[in-house]
């Protein structure tokens, strides 16, 4: 399909679910219920049967299946597709580590696009059209990295392959980041999980970081983000003490978004793009 067949698929798309949008992230072949077997706004129907043929399942209260993490909602709460919606900035999602002997003090929950005028599940861009499926080999390619600053809490009966998986599905395929010519670039999924890392690992090094950003869910640009992500351009190592650091004269874009939506200017960057190489954006000269 050509680039302009593709734009034009998205407010056709929108404007043909808009009236009934419904449906969850567990909706694909391998549902156990026949009626939710398939819904055209999750976008990543494979990964959705990765979860399913891979037990990332737990028994309702009626002795159902449903998967675990629990799915989303592909709908915002304005009833609009969540997989179309815009990128404005990023959750670094954190928490307090008292789980996972030998992993920093504060390690990687997700990170998490979200859109201006959003909240927690109300109003925000999940299973991105045109992300990727996921990539199983991640997990073997990233087992030390993800153990280290990414590790699953047995706590809530997860997998580290039904967490990491789920995180994709539901926020990595989202993922953009303003490219080379100002426009979304789509994050390929090997970038996006070290750009992650980088911010983890710099959260964790860096204490006026930690000061000015403040909280375990703090609000970073799309700009911090792409400063992680030039931070990787070149790294191709998997050992936790060879992940870069932030560039100090980059840095200061992670302070653009203050404390709260209404300070950070909406970057309206198109979480739907087709991933184009040539837009990856590069330091400046």
């Amino acid at each position: 399909m050509t680039w302009y067949a593709q734009l034009a698929l998205v407010p056709a798309l929108s404007w043909l679910v808009a009236a009934s949008c419904s449906g969850r992230s567990d909706d694909c072949f391998s549902n156990p219920s026949p009626l939710q077997r398939f819904n055209p706004l999750n976008f990543h129907a494979d990964t959705c049967n990765l979860k399913w043929t891979h037990g990332c399942t737990v028994l309702d209260k009626h002795g159902g299946l449903h998967q675990k993490p629990p799915p989303f909602s592909l709908c915002d709460g304005l009833h609009r597709p969540a997989g179309l919606l815009p990128i404005d900035a990023y959750t670094l999602a954190l928490q307090h580590n008292d789980f996972a002997p030998g992993s920093p003090g504060v390690t990687l929950h997700g990170l998490w696009p979200g859109s201006a005028g959003g909240s927690g599940e109300k109003n925000q861009p999940y299973g991105c059209l045109h992300g990727e499926e996921f990539n199983e080999a991640i997990l073997t390619t990233f087992g030390g990295l993800l153990s280290y600053f990414w590790p699953t809490d047995a706590h809530y009966n997860n997998t580290m392959q039904c967490f990491i998986l789920s995180e994709w599905m539901k926020h990595g395929t989202c993922a953009v980041i303003p490219g080379a010519d100002g426009t979304a670039f789509r994050l390929p999924q090997e970038a996006y999980f070290r750009t992650a890392f980088v911010l983890a690992g710099e959260f964790n090094a860096n204490a006026a970081l930690r000061e000015r950003l403040q909280g375990l869910q703090p609000l970073i640009s799309t700009r911090c983000v792409q400063c992680a992500y030039l931070a990787t351009v070149g790294w191709t190592d998997t050992a936790v003490a060879s992940v870069p650091r932030i560039s100090g004269d980059c840095i200061d874009q992670c302070f653009a978004c203050g404390d709260h939506w209404d300070t950070c200017a909406p970057a309206q960057l198109d979480s739907t793009v087709l991933l184009d190489p040539s837009n990856a954006p590069r330091e400046k000269e």
